[in-house]
């Protein structure tokens, strides 16, 4: 991949995501595992993680917010990698073909990645994904499904809806990327399927109330991603039994970002798999 020359001001761009974006990690080897029971979250060291109860149960490894220190993180061995956006940091700074190269570096990383499936969501900062459109953005992400307001059924038998779409956190951000009325964010949770096993979306559920109301209306999805508000990272019970699962690496440490929270774990029982899911 031929590397493109920055302009000065993308230089500028750089050195303050240098600044701000620290590389502070996660002790390695460390990981959150949420009990899929009662969502309840503990900490432990990945050599130390509980056995798969049965042989088809599914191990996803989930993670969010990156913005571009995807090569520090040490991840745990799963069956499935879910990403819930936000590769890239301040993405609307840069030309074209710089960002183009930026997706094509997370890319060789996720082939790195020792999993049987990965899936992929971009978020607010990923606005180079929503330039390309969806059908070149596949090409170029070919180690993973990158999904966008559509499912996907894995190899495994996980049937995922992934939808890329957010809320700003503040009206100052200029990380748009994704961001839609309310209107059109309804329009995109009427055409989820309710057989769903995994609903990913980039912003948490209580910041979209047409995720809020499918989920209500479909009580027996089991289980949700997201990422975002970094604050937010952990795991959460939703209307009774659905686990909601925050997965943002980035944390705020000495005043700046930094990729120091863990990559969570959570084992999906093979009879909570919709098998009969035909998409």
């Amino acid at each position: 991949m031929n590397q493109i020359q920055q302009s000065e001001k993308e230089k500028k761009l750089s050195n303050f995501i240098e600044n701000f974006v620290g590389y502070d990690t996660y002790t390695s080897g460390l990981c959150h595992y949420v009990n899929n029971q009662n969502g309840e979250l503990r900490e432990i060291n990945s050599c130390n993680l509980p056995e798969k109860l049965h042989l088809n149960d599914v191990r996803v490894v989930a993670i969010s917010d990156t913005h571009e220190r995807h090569k520090l993180l040490s991840l745990p061995k799963g069956d499935v990698l879910l990403h819930c956006g936000d590769a890239l940091m301040l993405n609307s700074g840069y030309r074209r073909q710089v960002s183009i190269n930026k997706l094509h570096d997370f890319n060789r990383w996720l082939s790195t990645t020792h999993f049987k499936e990965r899936v992929f969501i971009a978020g607010n900062h990923d606005q180079i994904i929503e330039t390309l459109g969806k059908e070149r953005t596949k090409k170029i992400l070919s180690h993973c499904h990158f999904l966008e307001h559509e499912h996907v059924t894995l190899d495994c038998g996980l049937t995922i809806f992934g939808t890329p779409c957010s809320i700003a956190n503040t009206h100052r951000s200029a990380n748009r990327a994704f961001q839609y009325s309310m209107k059109i964010v309804e329009n995109i949770f009427k055409k989820v399927s309710p057989k769903i096993d995994i609903l990913m979306t980039h912003g948490p559920l209580h910041s979209l109330p047409p995720a809020q109301c499918f989920l209500k209306s479909n009580p027996t999805i089991p289980f949700s991603f997201c990422g975002h508000v970094h604050e937010e990272h952990g795991s959460t019970i939703y209307n009774g039994n659905h686990i909601n699962v925050n997965a943002s690496i980035m944390a705020n440490v000495k005043n700046k970002f930094s990729p120091s929270n863990p990559p969570i774990v959570l084992d999906i029982p093979f009879s909570k798999i919709s098998l009969e899911s035909s998409l």
